[in-house]
């Protein structure tokens, strides 16, 4: 699951169409939280992570684990929900500080740039959120063969989503 969570954090800075960012997105927004699951339910899954023995407190470092997980599915949820966004959004309906005396805010052209700055931007967060992740699983966790170094993927909930 680590190299997953790493392929897929590169995968989505490497796409470049919006469907290939939504893919991608989804892909590590699903790893993050089988990882979550594995680490705040380890018993539940049949194969505890086994800490590193280094880590001085592990049930605190597991749940520290769990929250930056946390942190990059709601990146990604924030990302997705961007690329879903419409293309162009009427002028009259965004709120600006600029205005000109017509009483319209930004043009179409600025509306989808200012867009894409942000779909940019969450991109740039959800991929340092998911290398951050990676990083500390690999500084504290041990290597053993356990549930965050094998290949288990995400279940799905009765609603379909991961």
């Amino acid at each position: 699951m680590r190299a997953d969570l790493g392929d897929q954090a590169e995968q989505l800075l490497a796409a470049s169409s919006t469907p290939e960012m939504m893919k991608a997105a989804t892909s590590l927004r699903e790893t993050a939280l089988s990882i979550r699951r594995l680490l705040t339910r380890p018993f539940a899954t049949g194969m505890p992570p086994q800490m590193d023995p280094s880590v001085l407190e592990p049930e605190l470092r597991r749940a520290e684990l769990a929250d930056l997980a946390v942190d990059v599915v709601t990146a990604t949820d924030y990302l997705i929900r961007l690329l879903g966004s419409p293309a162009v959004t009427a002028s009259r309906l965004s709120l600006a500080d600029r205005a000109d005396p017509g009483g319209e805010g930004y043009s179409d052209e600025e509306t989808f740039d200012m867009l894409t700055r942000r779909q940019l931007d969450a991109r740039g967060t959800a991929v340092r959120l998911g290398m951050r992740l990676l990083s500390q699983l690999n500084s504290d966790v041990a290597r053993a063969d356990n549930g965050l170094s094998s290949d288990v993927r995400p279940q799905a909930s009765e609603h379909g989503r991961v």
